[in-house]
């Protein structure tokens, strides 16, 4: 699922079927907006992936106090590698920690981690396939 689509559907009054268990892989705005809806449209847990840590979340400080407040959880300073699936239904996404060195970001070999959802939102900008 994209992230602005889910945003502009929920908007116009069209369903949007979450499931129990969302990942949302992003740290703006958009992402941030993803995961609170997706609680209050009765997900039961949902967890953000995102690259920056909790002081630099481009979503702003605000906006991630009251993601907290009303229950998502972060994954801070990691990236998203795969979404798992079975039969075309996701399963969870391979992640990995990852360090900030400026704009260069470098994965952390052997911090690979499983987060599991069956719905993936991609909420992330991306920029000619650069990592």
């Amino acid at each position: 699922m994209d992230g602005r689509e889910v945003l502009e559907r929920v908007r116009e009054g069209r369903a949007v079927n979450f499931g129990d268990q969302v990942v949302v892989i992003g740290d703006g705005i958009t992402a941030v907006d993803v995961a609170r809806t997706a609680l209050r449209l009765g997900a039961k847990h949902v967890r953000v992936i995102a690259e920056h840590d909790a002081d630099n979340l481009p979503a702003g400080a605000r906006d991630l106090c009251r993601a907290r407040e009303e229950g998502v959880k972060f994954e801070f300073e990691a990236v998203a590698k795969h979404v798992d699936s079975a039969s075309g239904v996701a399963q969870g996404v391979e992640c990995a920690r990852i360090r900030r060195d400026g704009n260069v970001l470098s994965e952390i070999p052997g911090t690979e981690f499983a987060v599991t959802g069956a719905t993936v939102v991609m909420a992330a900008r991306l920029c000619g396939g650069a990592r």
